[in-house]
């Protein structure tokens, strides 16, 4: 299966993270895995971008905070 790269696409990878991080306040594994759609919604932005230097730059950089909250949340889940 393909999923096509638009805009339409990127928007409904972030309102499916945004709304699996908001469901998943109590639930860490929910909340990981909103997350991880954030995380690749914001590459999808990163690729789209690729031609502006500066807002790739900038969404590569979210990604990757995003990438570092992904690990702490699972590093302190699996030491809780």
């Amino acid at each position: 299966m393909k999923i096509e790269l638009n805009w339409r696409n990127i928007k409904l990878f972030a309102l499916i993270g945004l709304a699996l991080v908001l469901w998943g306040h109590s639930h860490p594994i929910v909340n990981i895995i909103g997350q991880i759609f954030t995380m690749a919604a914001l590459s999808l932005m990163a690729i789209q971008e690729i031609r502006n230097r500066s807002i790739f730059i900038l969404t590569i950089t979210f990604a990757l905070l995003q990438l570092v909250t992904i690990i702490g949340t699972t590093v302190s889940l699996v030491h809780s």
